[in-house]
């Protein structure tokens, strides 16, 4: 018995799995979620989507990673302005709590005055792999 598969184009394309969720709605759910600084796979969970298929609009959608992207950009960059604004805080316990955490947290500073420190480990040819260690400074 010889089974013959059409592969014309009048050929309708079968899926598989269930119907995309994709959607306007889906889409500005998780751009309004991840700029107010919720992590993806919770901004994923408030759309009603997994954290996987996020990963997958991502993929699919390159406009909408986009928009992802941008979104956390400027949510972190609304927090730092007001975590800017505190170390001019007249309230010296604010300022200088805001200043310590901006020494720890933000490019060009973190690398020397971050409680966590990275180790990258490479060797013949493979990708470097990274390891980050986290001291709490309270106990040494």
């Amino acid at each position: 018995m010889t089974t013959t598969i059409s592969t014309s184009p009048s050929s309708p394309a079968r899926r598989r799995g269930a119907p995309t969720k994709y959607s306007e709605e889906v889409a500005e759910a998780i751009v309004a979620a991840v700029s107010d600084g919720i992590p993806a796979l919770h901004a994923a969970q408030i759309a009603g989507i997994s954290f996987q298929t996020l990963c997958e609009y991502r993929r699919v959608h390159p406009e909408f990673d986009q928009q992802v992207k941008e979104a956390i950009s400027r949510g972190i960059r609304a927090r730092l302005e007001i975590v800017k604004k505190a170390m001019q805080s007249k309230d010296e316990n604010v300022a200088l709590r805001a200043a310590c955490w901006w020494l720890s947290h933000c490019p060009g500073a973190a690398e020397h005055f971050s409680e966590t420190r990275r180790l990258e480990i490479s060797g013949d040819g493979l990708p470097p792999i990274q390891i980050v260690v986290a001291v709490d400074a309270s106990k040494i």
